[in-house]
Formats: structure tokens, sequence, C-alpha cells
């Protein structure tokens, strides 16, 4: 009988290359035109850094940097998606496990709207 892999632990970034990284990101974003607002997070405990951005024409990016060359995007674009196809992003997102505020802010919506959603979908 095979045993069970033991979890792998994720890399984190080391505290220099955090501050790097910030100090670079906050910087491009500031000059991007593009660029509305945006927020940058860092998790101290897990040395994960995300950051929501919102551009002009409504798109929501959201970004996490969990180690050196490793990081994941997840990209929403209003524009291109009916209220039922939104309603569906959110939910799809719920069932893979995030919370209503990690759904909200990568999809550019409150956390309440998340909770609306989520409870019209169980009716």
């Amino acid at each position: 009988m095979a045993r069970p892999m033991a979890p792998v632990p994720l890399p984190v970034l080391q505290a220099g290359e955090v501050h790097q990284q910030l100090g670079e990101l906050t910087q491009h974003l500031t000059d991007n035109p593009d660029v509305v607002r945006f927020s940058v997070q860092v998790d101290n405990r897990t040395g994960i850094v995300s950051a929501n951005v919102q551009h002009r024409d409504g798109r929501v990016q959201h970004n996490e940097w969990v180690a050196k060359g490793l990081s994941q995007t997840t990209r929403f674009d209003p524009r291109s998606l009916t209220i039922e196809d939104r309603n569906g992003a959110v939910l799809s997102l719920l069932n893979q496990g995030l919370t209503q505020t990690e759904v909200a802010k990568r999809i550019g919506i409150s956390q309440s709207r998340v909770a609306q959603i989520k409870k019209l979908s169980s009716t």
C-alpha cells in the first residue's frame, strides 16, 4: 500500500526579496496612467505578497507572489461577462475554497455582494 505523500511546504519570499519587490511594484503601478487604484498586501507569516489593481477601463487584476519566480495572476474583465457569468465565476472561486473577501478582491466587487450571490445560489 502506497504511503500518502507529505505536504510540501510552499517556498516563501525572504525579507530582502519582499522589500525589493514592493518597491519595484509600487513604482510601476504609480507610474502607470492606466491604473486607477491599487493595493498591496504582505502576509508576514507566509511571506506572500499580493496586489489588487483596478484599471481605468474597469478590469481588475489580482497577483500573488509566493517565491521568486513563482506567482499567480487572476484577471477579471467585467466588460466581457454577463451578470450570470460573473456570478458563476464568484461561485467557482468560492467552491475552490477561497473566502468571500478573497473572491471580492479578485473579482473587484464588495464582500457583501459575494455573500448575496452565494445566498441567491443556494435558494
